[in-house]
């Protein structure tokens, strides 16, 4: 994601001017005039960047650059989710990918596959989590809860007959 992203620090007699040759040449521009105040600038263009991505823009960087895929396809309930999320202004969230961390892609029986063959990341569905400020992707067969295991704990449970006591628990 950063490497898309190249901020320019120019110094200019007129902001306006240096507004519309910037503009001609980048995606977003963000101007401060704040120069002694870094931080705040900083936190300033963070936001502005982070609006100017759409969600698929995030989604790709993530899954083509850091991941190594060559595409991102996503399910119908994904695309639908999208445009809801956009329209209610949560495409200017932040996102965490949701996937095996046995591969790159969503296969966890592929490791190292992207030392080898070309692959797709498939986005099945996206969820809001409005509260903590981000939206998180569902990418192949994972499930949410981590630490879960495939055989649920309840078939351990039982009641000791003789004394009582529920065994299992623990």
């Amino acid at each position: 994601v950063a490497s898309e992203i190249m901020a320019v620090l120019a110094l200019a007699t007129s902001l306006t001017d240096m507004r519309e040759r910037l503009g001609r040449m980048l995606d977003a521009v963000y101007v401060d005039e704040n120069v002694e105040l870094v931080t705040t600038g900083c936190a300033n263009m963070m936001q502005h960047i982070r609006n100017a991505c759409s969600i698929e823009q995030k989604v790709e960087s993530v899954c083509k650059q850091i991941y190594g895929a060559d595409s991102v396809a996503y399910s119908p309930l994904a695309l639908e989710k999208i445009q809801l999320f956009t329209a209610c202004g949560y495409d200017l969230l932040p996102i965490c990918m949701a996937k095996t961390h046995l591969s790159f892609s969503t296969d966890p029986t592929k490791k190292n596959i992207y030392l080898y063959i070309r692959f797709t990341v498939t986005i099945r569905d996206i969820r809001a989590s409005v509260g903590a400020g981000f939206l998180y992707l569902l990418c192949g067969d994972i499930m949410t809860v981590p630490g879960l295991p495939t055989r649920p704990g309840f078939y351990d449970v039982d009641v000791d007959c003789v004394t009582g006591k529920i065994v299992g628990l623990f």
